[in-house]
């Protein structure tokens, strides 16, 4: 929620915390600054609407054999221009091209998804699996103690 008035705090959601560890995740994967912010503009809202469910899935953390599949995967695939056309009109153009994000529910889903992938000549795709994430995310917030900045009101 916007704050109540100026020089007020806001607190961050769960949602928001997942939104940023999405982000170091794809930071840490290779992605260049700007592109994890496009991506993360792009795949928000579909997030948002993700996130709830990731959540009361199984608990993806735990330190057993998943006996449900609840996990979620994003695959992203990236193209540099140059690789992918060779036209004169592009000649410096240096952004890369990516195709629209996949959603995978489970392992099985994703071996599907990457099997359908890989004749089609797409050798490299980014695989992010997200529900234990969002799972760990929530779980460390409601445990982290509330921090109170400025002076102590008396």
């Amino acid at each position: 929620a916007p704050p109540e008035r100026a020089g007020s705090e806001v607190a961050f959601m769960a949602f928001d915390a997942f939104c940023l560890a999405v982000a170091l995740d794809l930071h840490d994967a290779g992605f260049k600054q700007s592109e994890v912010v496009f991506l993360m503009r792009h795949l928000r809202s579909n997030l948002e609407e993700r996130f709830p469910h990731m959540l009361t899935g199984p608990d993806l953390n735990a330190r057993r054999r998943y006996r449900e599949d609840g996990r979620l995967f994003l695959l992203i695939k990236k193209f540099e221009m140059n690789e992918v056309f060779s036209s004169s009109n592009l000649k410096g153009h240096s952004a890369p091209l990516f195709l629209e994000p996949e959603y995978c529910n489970g392992a099985k889903a994703l071996s599907q998804a990457l099997s359908s992938a890989m004749p089609e000549h797409q050798r490299v795709i980014t695989v992010v699996e997200l529900a234990a994430t969002a799972q760990a995310v929530e779980k460390f917030l409601t445990q982290a103690p509330e921090i109170r900045r400025g002076r102590p009101k008396s």
